[in-house]
Formats: structure tokens, sequence, C-alpha cells
């Protein structure tokens, strides 16, 4: 972009072209894309007027990526107070909780206290208090913090707002508990042809952070055949492996299903990861991938180790399939998918094998853990990261972590079905007691019962 921007910038209408382009990479890779070139192209932005249109898609796609995007040492630098607190009125802002929104400010001033903390009383202000639950605002960690000027009263506030009865709770301030726009959630869903089917069989739902309980979703239907447990999310929708070899998406803000083509060798084992812009599917067998472009699926190259049940991650420039099954026994084999050369190469095997393999990415690290459901109820699973200049595996320290959830540096994430979910808690710098878990039983103790979830950036339900 930057080099595009640099050749064409005695051009307009090339420059419009060149950042039309780029957004459309964007809106392919998110995240990744954002993080890189996000200041960068706002630079350009406010430095050609006719950009302004360009400038408001990077804002809203800031926006929906909030959390994430805050962490990055670049944000935390180059974000000023009236940058942040436009940001927080956004409607469209996108984050795990209200609470996560908090924490983001709390880390935003913290990075230069002593420059920052006069703006914090302004920016607590566009903080949504009425959406945090009471038991979260009375932590005395939060409560009592002396460094962020004003955060003790606006607690103390927002916990006397929670004992308003309904009724009188408008008169506060309308801005004080209006849902945002749109909110990163957990959807989850059942059917009644399961023998696990929870009490509201054959709906979807959702978890809403805000609150912490599961809300269904009328509206939206599950399949009419049960889900084989293997899902990836592409474009916004939600891919879903079912009737054992057939596939098919759900579009949550048009409320519909739709089969995509059959694989060119229809598999029910596969499993599914989106990489690149591709959704692919890889079983013991066979490896292909989906060119929404054309509609169509390819042929791939084969796992060097053929096995079942692959833990699928897209991390880096690559295509990860960790651990599995092979002959009946758990593998700890890893291989990594490079679609330049269409071929797997083998990397470091993880130091155990690992029952139902969980990968995931965090912090730009890729981690492997446990989906044993049953030893999460009870103990501390363990997480492994991979070092991906030494090519190594490394076991994480798991101490401040409770049952139920793991920890990937500062992030608290939560073990759902065989996904990892990022609800928005963080680990304080100082940290030594593990975090308070109990108000959040409801996100992991009932994953038995689902078929399939998946964490999916959707219009905050009304």
């Amino acid at each position: 972009m930057t080099l595009c921007c640099d050749r064409f910038q005695q051009s307009p209408a090339a420059l419009k072209k060149c950042c039309d382009f780029v957004k459309s990479a964007m809106m392919e890779s998110e995240v990744a894309t954002l993080k890189k070139y996000f200041w960068k192209l706002t630079a350009y932005a406010e430095k050609y007027p006719d950009l302004s249109g360009f400038q408001d898609d990077l804002l809203h796609l800031f926006a929906r990526n909030f959390c994430a995007m805050m962490e990055l040492k670049d944000s935390c630098e180059l974000a000023n107070a009236e940058w942040l607190g436009a940001m927080l009125e956004r409607d469209d802002l996108c984050a795990p909780s209200e609470f996560a929104v908090l924490e983001t400010v709390l880390r935003w001033v913290r990075h230069l206290p002593g420059e920052r903390c006069q703006y914090t009383a302004s920016l607590l202000s566009n903080v949504r208090f009425g959406l945090i639950p009471r038991d979260m605002l009375t932590n005395p960690t939060l409560a009592n913090d002396t460094c962020f000027p004003g955060l003790k009263e606006a607690c103390h506030t927002a916990v006397q707002y929670h004992y308003l009865p309904q009724e009188f709770r408008p008169s506060v301030s309308s801005e004080y508990d209006r849902p945002r726009g749109t909110s990163k959630v957990l959807l989850a869903f059942n059917t009644d042809h399961s023998s696990f089917c929870y009490s509201d069989a054959g709906n979807t739902q959702y978890f809403d952070l805000d609150t912490r309980q599961w809300v269904t979703l009328k509206h939206v239907k599950p399949p009419s055949v049960h889900p084989v447990g293997s899902s990836a999310i592409l474009d916004g929708r939600f891919m879903i492996v079912r009737c054992e070899k057939e596939i098919f998406s759900l579009d949550v803000g048009n409320e519909s299903w739709e089969k995509l083509p059959d694989m060119i060798r229809p598999n029910a084992d596969s499993q599914l990861c989106v990489h690149g812009g591709f959704l692919y599917a890889v079983s013991a067998d066979t490896s292909e991938r989906y060119d929404r472009s054309t509609g169509h699926w390819q042929w791939l190259a084969p796992l060097n180790e053929p096995r079942s049940g692959v833990a699928l991650v897209s991390y880096m420039d690559c295509l990860y399939a960790i651990g599995g099954t092979k002959d009946m026994e758990s593998s700890n084999a890893v291989e990594a998918f490079d679609p330049q050369r269409n071929r797997w190469d083998i990397k470091s095997s993880t130091i155990k094998c690992h029952s139902k393999t969980i990968a995931f990415v965090a912090n730009g690290q890729m981690y492997v853990t446990s989906g044993d459901y049953g030893s999460c109820k009870s103990s501390v699973v363990e997480v492994y990261s991979y070092g991906n200049s030494f090519g190594a595996w490394s076991k994480v320290d798991q101490s401040l972590a409770s049952p139920g959830a793991v920890q990937a540096g500062s992030k608290v994430l939560f073990i759902v079905g065989r996904r990892v979910f990022d609800g928005g808690v963080r680990m304080l710098p100082d940290q030594v007691f593990p975090s308070d878990m109990y108000g959040w039983r409801e996100i992991w103790e009932k994953e038995s019962v689902w078929h399939e979830v998946v964490p999916l950036a959707v219009e905050r339900f009304e």
C-alpha cells in the first residue's frame, strides 16, 4: 500500500483505485492487515482530502476490531485522547464486552500515566457503565486504583444505577446502558437430533458478554441435520460441516442457510479453516480448498502423516494441521501447508499428544491445548506456545488461570467446545491471584450440550 500511494500520489484517481484495492484486501484478512497498515493508511487519508471516504472506512474497520487494535503498541502511542473519545462514542464499535472497553481505556492511560491521567474522567464518560455487570464494578483492584482519577466514583455510580428499579433507569442517561451497534458474540446451536439436547433444543443461542447469559435467537434455526463438529468463518458467514459430508453456510444477518457445492471427494472427517481467503477442508485422506470467486473446490497435496481430527489454524503465512488421531492413537505431529508451493512441511511436534487438540492464535503467537472437556471443569489445562523463530514448543504458565479458562500472555480465554473464545478478560500487570471466573461459569459449563460454537462479529441482537 505504501509503495502504491507513493507512486500514484500525484494521480487522485489512481490513488483512489489503490485505496479501494487495499480496502478489499482488509475486508478479507481484516485484523492482520489493519494491524500492519492502519496508522500509515490513516496518515495518507488525512493528507489527501479526496480520500475522506476511505478514512471513514478505516475508522469503521478499526471500530469493528477495537480491542484487538488498541492492544497494538502503535495504537497506544499514536491515539490521542480526542481520537479515542470519538471512537468510544461510535455505535459500530465492536468489543467482547463493555468491561473490555473500560479496560482498553485504562490500558491507554497506563501507557503514559503522567501525560494521560488528566483525560481519564472525560474518556470514562464515554464508557457505557450500565452495561457492565455489578460484580465486576465492585472488584477492589479496579475500584481502588488511584492511578485513574474518577474511576472509583464512576464505578460507585454505576453500582447505584444497577440497584435502581428498571422504570427509573432511563432518566439517568439514555447512553448509560445503550448497547453497542455490534458485538463479537459466541454463537452456538444444537438440534433436536442429539442425545445431548439442551432444554432449549432446536434453537440457536448467543452468549451476551455484558450480562454473561445465553440468549435464544428464535429467528435463527440450526440446520435440520446436526453438525459433526467443524466450522470456520468466511466473510462474516458461519461455515459448518453437517450431514456427514455436506457443507452449509449460515448468514446471520440474512437469517439464512446456504448449501455450498460438494467437495471433489466429500469426507465426513474434514476439518475446516479459513486461510488467505480460501476455505480449507482437511481430512486424513484428502485436502481441498474452496475458492469463493469461482465457486469450485480444488485438490491440494495431502498430509504427510495421514490422521483424522486435526486442529487447523491459520498462522503467519501458513495453515497448520496439529495433532489428530492415527490408528486410534493421539498424535503430536505438526505440519504446515505452504500455499505458494502446494505442499505440507513437517514442523516440530508438540511436546505431548493432546486429547481433542485445540489450536489458536493470540498475541501474535500460536498455542495448542486440550479439548478434553472433563479435565477443563476439574483442573487447569496445559497450554503450549510455538516459538516461530526457533520452531519449538514451550509450556505456558497457567498459575493465574481458572478451570474452564486458559492463559495466553495477558489474555484469559475460555474453552467452549473445541474452540477458544476471547471474552475480554485480561490479566493485570501485577496480578498474583487467579482471575475470578465465577461469573463466567455459564460460558464454559454447558459446552457439552452444543454441537457447534463459533465467535462471530454480528449486529447487536435486540
